[in-house]
């Protein structure tokens, strides 16, 4: 698949996950550094730089998207085995699940 493809099926999988997205510019090496997933108001988002090349976005949604159970998701399955593999690694370093959204 080509990156501006996978980021459209990571944007889908986001939307089956009640995950907001955030297209922001971002500052060359702030805080966010590209992008990240967060609680704001009891809603799980994630800020990816506008101006980041599909590879880059791609990625980080699918840092962020793997914090998720994505096994029920329709989706492509070569992009829900990408973040499967994430999953797997993040949870084998100890990385905290989130909390169901209230």
């Amino acid at each position: 698949m080509k990156p501006d493809q996978v980021v459209a099926a990571l944007e889908s999988a986001a939307v089956q996950l009640d995950v907001k997205i955030r297209y922001e510019t971002l500052a060359p090496g702030g805080v966010l550094n590209g992008g990240g997933l967060f609680r704001l108001r009891g809603q799980w988002t994630v800020i990816v730089d506008k101006k980041a090349a599909p590879n880059d976005q791609a990625s980080v949604l699918i840092e962020a998207l793997a914090a998720f159970d994505v096994e029920p998701l329709q989706i492509p399955k070569s992009v829900k085995q990408l973040l499967v593999l994430r999953r797997q690694v993040l949870l084998a370093a100890g990385a905290p699940a989130p909390a169901p959204a209230a």
